[in-house]
């Protein structure tokens, strides 16, 4: 009778470990399904589709016959159709193999004063 019962016993835990296996599998599965299916609808985030309408800083002065621009840890000859000088904030508007076409940044708007309009 005792080893009736030891079996059943044994028995149980066992379809007990196999039951909480298999979840655990199908848990783990579901997850990476879902992250995979995420990562799969965000855009391309690298090459030309990246970087065009990025801010880049000019590291030197840009005209036509070119310049140099500073993005993402890298310095990109550039090229303007108008002037732009040293350390002012471009945007890239499109690229030619790795020739960026810049025009100005628009300037950042001034931060508003916390005491209010100034009075004299």
């Amino acid at each position: 009778m005792d080893f009736l019962i030891m079996n059943t016993i044994s028995l149980f835990w066992i379809g007990v470990t196999v039951v909480v296996v298999i979840v655990t599998l199908i848990a783990f599965t579901y997850i990476a399904w879902v992250y995979s299916v995420r990562a799969h609808r965000h855009r391309v985030m690298t090459g030309n589709e990246d970087m065009i309408g990025k801010t880049a800083v000019a590291t030197t002065d840009i005209g036509p016959e070119g310049g140099r621009i500073f993005i993402s840890g890298e310095s990109w000859r550039a090229f303007s159709e108008s002037p732009i000088a040293k350390g002012d904030r471009v945007v890239i508007k499109s690229l030619d193999n790795l020739d960026c076409l810049v025009e100005k940044a628009e300037p950042l708007l001034p931060a508003a004063s916390s005491r209010g309009p100034e009075s004299n």
